[in-house]
């Protein structure tokens, strides 16, 4: 029943995460300063920017901008997201990605699977 109501939501609702904006702009975040963090965020539902027009008002930009801040150094931040990524397709996204040239990465997933109840 439980996911009968949740697709039904999903599907119909006018408070549906499907009618949010999400970010189409460039999947890249820069905080100005010198010698720069190099941040890498993979995942779907805020990561994706879901809610926002822009990545640079989303995770990607909040992270941007606070951490450098905080460590008063530049901060660049390549995004890799889809609103419906799932854990087996994370893979398949960053595989053409060079991951050595970062110095974080962030990986949110999960949002896509819970919602559909899936186990896998």
């Amino acid at each position: 029943m439980a996911r009968f109501v949740v697709w039904s939501w999903l599907r119909f609702s006018q408070y549906s995460w499907r009618y949010l904006p999400t970010a189409q702009d460039s999947p890249h975040v820069h905080a100005p300063g010198a010698n720069p963090h190099r941040l890498l965020i993979v995942g779907d539902g805020a990561s994706a920017g879901v809610g926002v027009t822009t990545h640079d008002l989303g995770l990607g930009g909040y992270l941007a901008r606070n951490l450098s801040r905080i460590t008063r150094r530049a901060t660049d931040v390549d995004i890799v997201v889809r609103r419906d990524m799932t854990a087996r397709s994370c893979i398949d996204a960053v595989r053409e990605v060079d991951l050595s040239r970062f110095d974080l990465i962030l990986v949110s997933l999960g949002m896509h699977e819970v919602l559909r109840f899936k186990e896998r």
